[in-house]
């Protein structure tokens, strides 16, 4: 049976004074989540005028496999959700790296994002896109109006909230989410 330390509050503070705990002492598992910890705990120690606190609320999720997954936020669907998808044989880069398996998918509720799912060459880099757009609440407007490279594979991920809004340019969008 494991035993984890119970922490008191987003700061990594245990209830010891001058004690804090991150990663598997706190039942953790994943490295990039262990490394916010730490980065909170540090900055808590040191007394930096800007702390932060841990955010739970948007964690990547990426496994490497071939192709790689990675998800982040809600990727349930369900009631009000539009769901965008852009596949990589339609993604000019991924054909010029002969690495077409895979898509990006979206979910998009009202309006905006709110999970992301990527199978494919890069996926556990592609990720971080849909996380930062996430964790800042932007829209679909927002992020498809940032210019995107050409030809990237970050493209599919704007091309995916494009078809979720019915308005795929690279692929005809099969939503009726109009």
């Amino acid at each position: 049976m494991f035993h984890f330390i119970k922490l008191v509050d987003e700061k990594m503070k245990t209830n010891i004074e001058g004690v804090y705990a991150i990663g598997d002492a706190v039942g953790g598992g994943l490295a990039h989540v262990a490394s916010a910890q730490g980065i909170v705990a540090a900055e808590e120690i040191m007394s930096y005028e800007k702390k932060k606190n841990m955010d739970y609320s948007v964690i990547p999720s990426c496994v490497f496999t071939f192709p790689e997954i990675a998800t982040v936020g809600d990727v349930t669907g369900g009631t009000g959700v539009k769901i965008g998808k852009f596949p990589f044989l339609a993604n000019g880069k991924a054909n010029a790296m002969g690495e077409t398996d895979g898509f990006v998918k979206v979910f998009v509720k009202d309006g905006k994002l709110i999970g992301a799912a990527i199978i494919g060459v890069h996926a556990s880099d592609l990720i971080a896109e849909p996380a930062l757009a996430i964790r800042n609440k932007l829209g679909v407007g927002e992020i498809t109006g940032t210019i995107h490279a050409h030809p990237t594979l970050s493209e599919a991920f704007a091309e995916a909230l494009l078809d979720s809004a019915g308005r795929g340019i690279h692929v005809k969008s099969k939503n009726n989410n109009k």
